[in-house]
């Protein structure tokens, strides 16, 4: 449905979680990432959180339909859980660059954002 919606070239699926698939794409001549979630309540929750920190070195949606985002491509790709693992002291420059940023972001108190403690009261 969304290959031909957004008119996706050389779609190839590369990862599932347990409420996430993703696949690689080319979106406008550009190496995106679909990602269709079950969850479109989360996906719509993502959504409004990367559109609100837009500009704040973080991923950029392209597209968003119901369940559903488009993300650009960001290279290398691999995730700072991961890296973790290779170079500790820079994932954590990295996680500390990255939460300046989304805290010197003015918006933030327009959204309602879930606590830490009411995303884990369903476990």
């Amino acid at each position: 449905f969304y290959a031909s919606k957004w008119e996706l070239k050389q779609l190839n699926f590369f990862q599932k979680s347990a409420v996430n698939y993703l696949f690689q794409a080319i979106y406008l001549n550009q190496k995106a990432i679909l990602k269709i979630s079950i969850s479109e309540e989360e996906i719509s929750r993502e959504y409004k959180a990367l559109k609100l920190f837009k500009g704040c070195k973080v991923v950029k949606v392209l597209k968003h339909h119901g369940a559903a985002l488009l993300l650009e491509q960001l290279t290398p790709g691999s995730s700072l859980k991961d890296y973790a693992f290779v170079d500790e002291l820079a994932s954590l420059r990295i996680i500390s660059e990255l939460i300046k940023n989304l805290a010197t972001t003015s918006h933030t108190s327009n959204y309602n954002f879930p606590t830490i403690t009411s995303m884990l009261s369903v476990i």
